[in-house]
């Protein structure tokens, strides 16, 4: 279903899907099921990294994760190195700096979580 509203509306453009559908907060059973099965997956410092950079406004650095979850710096280090490599979270420089951001599909699924 999923798909077909991808390809149907959005000429099969799952990048402009994605920011359409963030807005709306609206997600597919299909992708609400995916999303549910990635989150089930993940390690408690992954949840709680997830949890860090869901609630900020702004993309957050690595300092600015650490300070959040005030754990191991290895523990934070080892679940970014996870969610970007699964593709959950994105890294960009920003002012020269790194800083990481949830994917905005991802993170309303994490949003609605919270609720």
């Amino acid at each position: 279903m999923t798909a077909r509203t991808i390809n149907n509306l959005f000429a099969g453009r799952v990048a402009e899907y994605l920011i359409y559908q963030s807005e709306l907060s609206i997600l597919g059973d299909e992708l609400s099921f995916i999303f549910q099965q990635q989150y089930e997956r993940l390690s408690e410092i992954e949840k709680k990294v997830l949890n860090a950079l869901t609630v900020q406004a702004a993309p957050a650095n690595f300092p600015q994760l650490l300070k959040s979850y005030q754990g191991l710096p290895t523990d934070v280090f080892s679940a970014i190195q996870s969610l970007v490599r699964r593709g959950l979270i994105a890294q960009k420089i920003h002012n020269q700096e790194t800083v990481f951001q949830v994917i905005p599909a991802f993170q309303q699924y994490v949003k609605n979580l919270q609720h």
